[in-house]
């Protein structure tokens, strides 16, 4: 919260709205805290979300990524010291991808 620098609010999700503001590149979500009367519903705020990772899973720049015609690969530096390329199904996060 900008009126409040450096302090932090623990909250758990309740809802999301899985709609994208476009105008805003936001989503408007609800969550639930103790904020001891300094937060209030309809505040704008910038929040960060702890999500558990896939211990499988591997996270490249986006940049990292080859589109061709068999659909998008990566570059793999092989045990042997020979780069291949591997198909990849990914996910796109903007900057990064899985």
């Amino acid at each position: 919260m900008p009126q409040y620098p450096g302090q932090k609010f623990d909250a758990t999700l309740v809802t999301l709205s899985n709609a994208m503001i476009q105008a805003t590149r936001s989503m408007q979500v609800s969550c639930s805290g103790q904020f001891g009367r300094k937060l209030y519903g309809g505040a704008y705020c910038r929040v960060d979300f702890q999500v558990p990772g896939d211990p499988n899973m591997v996270r490249l720049p986006a940049t990292a990524l080859m589109p061709a015609n068999r659909g998008t690969q990566v570059a793999i530096l092989g045990g042997d010291g020979k780069v291949a390329l591997r198909r990849s199904s990914s996910t796109d996060f903007g900057d990064t991808s899985r």
